[in-house]
């Protein structure tokens, strides 16, 4: 049986379902515009204050940059290193790095100035006020930083080693030999060898020495590791 025909009268009598919800909701924005334009303001609020968030953040890491930079300019260079005057500039430097780090503790160079100033004071033996700069920023470490981790614990080694520490300091190039990145495992091994001597296990920086030969033959120090292995078999 075919359906019943709707005349266009009819049809322009029926209600659109679409205009009955659009209807509905004005008439519920109008019931209740207090609270919908509270909401607006709210949302407007918290755009602002996104921007405005940005906007400092911004500003912040330009300044951050931008002191980083100067207080870098003061370093002395290697050159001039002992002199009076690179002294009170080595000074002038280290207040003005600090100054970075205090001012800007979250920014990218307020973690990056910890390893200058790592440098810095182990340059003036200042160990321990290195030991902490290092170690500050191993906890600062980003995912992304991984290759900058044997880099920071092969400063922290020497720095235990300049302190009579060779066991510290082997601690530390074993990790840096057992960790995933491959920088700096050639060095770490070499200086493993020199470590364990110090510390009267032959055994052990035999085994260090040869790691290195059989594993980095490329190695600089592939020579004088060979020497020293020698001196410790004979």
């Amino acid at each position: 049986m075919a359906p019943k025909k709707i005349s266009r009268k009819e049809l322009l009598a029926q209600t659109d379902e679409f205009i009955t919800l659009t209807d509905r909701v004005a008439r519920f924005i109008l019931a209740h515009q207090k609270w919908f334009l509270t909401g607006l303001v709210i949302v407007l609020v918290a755009a602002v204050a996104v921007m405005g968030w940005r906007s400092y953040r911004d500003r912040q890491a330009r300044l951050a940059f931008r002191a980083y930079d100067q207080a870098l300019a003061l370093v002395p260079k290697a050159k001039d290193l002992g002199s009076e005057a690179a002294d009170q500039q080595m000074k002038a430097a280290l207040v003005a790095l600090a100054g970075v780090r205090q001012g800007y503790p979250n920014s990218t160079p307020g973690r990056l100035v910890l390893l200058d100033l790592g440098a810095l004071y182990y340059h003036m033996g200042r160990y321990d006020e290195a030991k902490e700069a290092y170690q500050t920023f191993l906890k600062k470490l980003g995912s992304g930083e991984k290759d900058l981790r044997p880099l920071v614990l092969n400063s922290l080694a020497y720095i235990h080693e300049a302190q009579n520490d060779p066991a510290g300091a082997a601690a530390l190039w074993e990790e840096i030999t057992q960790g995933p990145v491959e920088l700096l495992k050639a060095e770490a091994w070499y200086n493993l060898g020199r470590a364990y001597t110090a510390l009267n296990q032959p055994d052990k920086a035999r085994k260090a020495y040869q790691q290195l030969i059989d594993r980095f033959p490329d190695s600089p120090n592939l020579p004088l590791a060979r020497t020293k292995l020698a001196q410790l078999s004979g």
